[in-house]
């Protein structure tokens, strides 16, 4: 039903912002939700929080974050930000 998340992400050629990439992955992030359809809780499907998991805006996924005060939630392999991404997302770096 679902692709992976990276069949939509283009980061490009050359470097570009943590902000930049972390606007990026919620806009494709919301396309995904727009999609899903069902009950939603703080604008993330309820089905979605039933079994968290993470994508970092380098492309990994996660059942597991880094939880800091000054940087927000990290990923654990890059310590770059995540979001919260629909279950079946899978890493394909």
């Amino acid at each position: 039903m679902y692709k992976p998340m990276t069949e939509y992400l283009d980061f490009g050629a050359g470097p570009i912002s943590t902000k930049a990439e972390l606007f990026l992955l919620k806009q494709r992030r919301q396309s995904f939700i727009d999609t899903e359809g069902g009950p939603l809780f703080l604008g993330i499907p309820d089905r979605w929080l039933d079994n968290v998991t993470f994508r970092c805006i380098h492309g990994h996924v996660s059942k597991c974050i880094l939880k800091s005060e000054e940087q927000g939630d990290l990923c654990l392999a890059c310590y770059g930000p995540v979001l919260i991404t629909f279950p079946e997302d899978e890493e394909q770096i």
